[in-house]
């Protein structure tokens, strides 16, 4: 997610149609990372519910993860999603944060 933000901030300096077409490789990129972050926790749940007696995922932290699974560009846009994650008090960046922290809680 560090590399589309370094991509938005290069697409501002480099005229109109070759700044749109970077921050459309900052979407895809954005996109990709939410990807993956769906993909690693949904193994966190699986590794969570098998090791341990008791949850060490809320439930809370399950339907913020949640959002991300209507991001597809049709359901719901990568700015509708931030704005809901903003809602819960999350960025895409505390989100990754926090997953890998539960990687460190779950074991």
């Amino acid at each position: 997610m560090i590399y589309a933000d370094a991509i938005f901030a290069q697409a501002s300096s480099n005229g109109i149609v070759k700044g749109q077409i970077m921050q459309g490789y900052a979407v895809r990129e954005m996109m990709e990372g939410c990807r993956q972050l769906k993909k690693v926790f949904k193994i966190l749940c699986d590794r969570d519910a098998v090791r341990n007696t008791f949850p060490k995922i809320s439930n809370d932290f399950k339907e913020t993860m949640a959002l991300l699974n209507s991001l597809d560009g049709v359901n719901a846009t990568l700015s509708q999603v931030e704005a809901a994650l903003a809602q819960r008090g999350y960025t895409f960046r505390s989100l990754a944060q926090e997953v890998s922290d539960t990687v460190l809680r779950v074991g």
